[in-house]
């Protein structure tokens, strides 16, 4: 492998990784406000660390220490960072689409699937995009 190539390898890696930072930082912001929506619609918050109906600055604290967590995972060794990067899209999205299915009053088991389909979309998506890119 060329030098050349080494570097181009090494750029298409930190966008990836980069791109993964910006997508679980915009599903931990669209989690924090769709709880915010479905909790205001008579939703309940079924997290036990932040009670059932919490109020609207602890939504908005939690939102940005994910958001400051994930762009703090650039700093983790790739070992750390991939996997927290992945499983955060993954996490924070399925959660945002159950937030909405469960703001807009759809029938008990459809937002549960609703949010782990989304979830494990939102899984294969990232999955996908830190794989290596091979020249064929």
């Amino acid at each position: 492998m060329s030098l050349a190539m080494m570097f181009v390898a090494r750029r298409h890696r930190i966008r990836r990784t980069l791109t993964l930072a910006y997508a679980a930082s915009g599903c931990a912001l669209l989690d924090g406000l769709t709880t915010q929506m479905s909790l205001a619609n008579g939703g309940i918050e079924i997290n036990p660390l932040i009670g059932t109906q919490p109020d609207a600055m602890l939504l908005a604290a939690l939102t940005f220490c994910k958001m400051l967590a994930a762009f703090a995972a650039l700093n983790a060794p790739p070992m750390f960072r991939i996997p927290f990067l992945t499983g955060a899209v993954a996490v924070w999205g399925g959660v945002s689409v159950n937030n909405i299915l469960v703001a807009t009053i759809v029938p008990d088991p459809v937002p549960l699937v609703g949010g782990v389909l989304a979830g494990l979309c939102l899984l294969a998506w990232a999955v996908r995009l830190t794989l290596p890119v091979s020249r064929s």
